[in-house]
């Protein structure tokens, strides 16, 4: 097989094995992919500052090491959301809170499924998920997206409590962040494969007028797959994709 093709799908099916794994990988996955393709430990650098720059951690790299800006950038708030949240913060800050409350008493009921426990709690938490969204200015979620996955967190965490942990804000802190974070790794694994899958397709139509030019005709699929150095499986589902894009009725979204 061409070199070439081996290690593109080799890339592909270590940043599919990446994907599965939560983002989190080792050089030695990245080496098992590449064993039979690379033989100089220094070429391994371009594959991490790409699998970085992918928002794939590799835990035994050091983070200190140079690399390329792994950064996502920060999901631009709708009109809609920014109405939303405007409406929503002055809600939040309007909500009286009643010195009187015993909240320990609200967290024993709610443990027993008190409804109206766990309604009054989860109001009187909404600040802290306004903080702890705060925390991921640099999220590639809307702000508005933030405050809502928090907010169904904060609403599991109060329903899940046991008692068996000691700070039960630490709890809900703690419950509420890994939330917020699973909901980016979604996000960011969502972004890579639509820009992968895009970067093929417009790779396929630049072959394709590429070889029409050279070739005065139509290219083939085997001719499609030499010069993309792809299998015909890849190019064959690069195709479908592409068609399925362009067929989509808008309205579906």
């Amino acid at each position: 097989m061409d070199k070439k093709l081996e290690f593109n799908e080799a890339l592909s099916a270590l940043v599919e094995f990446a994907t599965v794994n939560g983002n989190v990988i080792t050089s030695a996955d990245i080496k098992a992919h590449f064993k039979e393709i690379i033989d100089d430990e220094a070429k391994y650098e371009a594959i991490y500052k790409y699998l970085i720059s992918q928002k794939i951690k590799i835990s035994d790299i050091d983070e200190d090491t140079e690399t390329v800006d792994a950064t996502l950038p920060n999901a631009a708030e709708t009109e809609e959301g920014k109405a939303f949240l405007d409406m929503y913060y002055n809600e939040v800050n309007e909500l009286a809170l009643d010195e009187n409350i015993d909240v320990n008493a609200l967290i024993e009921a709610s443990k027993n499924g008190d409804k109206e426990a766990i309604n009054k709690l989860t109001e009187l938490h909404l600040p802290l998920v306004m903080d702890i969204a705060k925390e991921f200015k640099s999220s590639p979620l809307r702000e508005s997206d933030l405050i809502g996955t928090g907010n169904v967190a904060l609403f599991e965490a109060i329903v899940s409590y046991d008692g068996t942990a000691t700070d039960y804000k630490e709890y809900l802190s703690d419950y509420i962040k890994k939330s917020i974070k699973d909901a980016e790794e979604e996000e960011i694994s969502s972004v890579r494969t639509f820009n992968h899958a895009a970067n093929r397709a417009n790779a396929l139509s630049d072959a394709t007028i590429e070889l029409a030019k050279e070739l005065e005709r139509e290219a083939t699929l085997e001719e499609l797959c030499e010069k993309l150095s792809l299998s015909e499986e890849e190019v064959r589902n690069v195709m479908k994709m592409s068609l399925e894009a362009i067929n989509k009725n808008p309205t579906e979204e």
